[in-house]
């Protein structure tokens, strides 16, 4: 059974139309496409089970029961349950939440996991997420930044460089930025992509209740340094970003944490010196064995 109007399509093996209830149910593999003005796709939704909520053949309320997942311009979700909130034929909001598996979300360079997600996109525009139970989220990092454990493996069979007493050295797989809390929000702002055309750029990121992250920030003005560790906790925590990438992180509450530096470079022992740096033993004159 398939379904095409101008504001979405469908598809699906079975459909039940009730419009004196203002109900609508797809079953057997069904799908739901929404258009925007120019007949382009908007958003989509899969399902075991897609229900309709209509009003005067206008449809204000799309649910998928069951393995639902839904798509927008800049983000995709995976749950249990995805209500999708739509006015002037405009999706506004999505709603989800489960038992067997936890709602996931994902844009362009983040992800969020919680006990139940809402994301907030007026006229299908990305502004707002919050998440509830031990929301998560992790960031991708920057694949241009330069990495601050990378350290010069020592030769087969040689020691370890030594360190002074007074220091202390870490060592520690790299992965991606994370925060969590007992909730979380996350704001975006529009700003041009590099054709021009405005995508939605994550702003900041806010954690409350038992709240912990871990970043990596870089110094835009040592071009020779990595990035910096820095792991906070605290009542509530919040990151900012400037032009996606990490820009300040305030801890609030009874926070702590720890901060590291990046470890300077080894000098390179595989380097030859400067031919003329080379100091080389004077000459000593020969003389004549003398006569017996």
């Amino acid at each position: 059974m398939t379904i095409d109007r101008s504001d979405l399509a469908s598809r699906s093996d079975s459909l039940a139309l009730d419009e004196t209830r203002g109900l609508g149910v797809l079953v057997g593999h069904p799908s739901i496409a929404g258009k925007d003005s120019s007949g382009t796709r908007a958003y989509t939704l899969v399902g075991t089970r897609i229900e309709l909520g209509l009003t005067n053949r206008e449809i204000h309320l799309v649910k998928a029961l069951g393995a639902g997942q839904a798509s927008g311009a800049d983000w995709t979700l995976t749950a249990d349950t995805i209500h999708l909130r739509l006015e002037r034929r405009k999706l506004q909001q999505a709603l989800a939440w489960g038992r067997s598996s936890r709602p996931h979300a994902v844009s362009s360079l983040q992800t969020f996991d919680a006990d139940s997600l809402a994301l907030d996109a007026p006229d299908e525009v990305l502004t707002e997420l919050r998440g509830f139970g031990k929301a998560f989220s992790t960031s991708k990092r920057d694949s241009t930044a330069r990495r601050s454990t990378a350290t010069r493996n020592p030769s087969h069979g040689s020691a370890p460089p030594l360190v002074p007493r007074d220091t202390a050295v870490a060592r520690w797989v790299e992965g991606p930025d994370f925060i969590g809390g007992d909730s979380l929000t996350a704001h975006w702002a529009q700003e041009p992509d590099s054709t021009g055309k405005p995508r939605s750029q994550l702003r900041t990121i806010l954690a409350r209740g038992a709240a912990r992250a871990l970043t990596h920030l870089t110094d835009d003005k040592d071009s020779t340094a990595g990035p910096s560790l820095n792991y906070s906790r605290g009542a509530s925590i919040a990151i900012a970003l400037r032009q996606g990438k990490m820009d300040r992180v305030v801890a609030g509450g009874r926070a702590d944490g720890v901060h590291l530096e990046p470890r300077p470079p080894l000098p390179d022992t595989t380097k030859r010196a400067p031919a003329d740096s080379i100091k080389r033993p004077s000459a000593v004159s020969k003389r004549p064995p003398s006569p017996r």
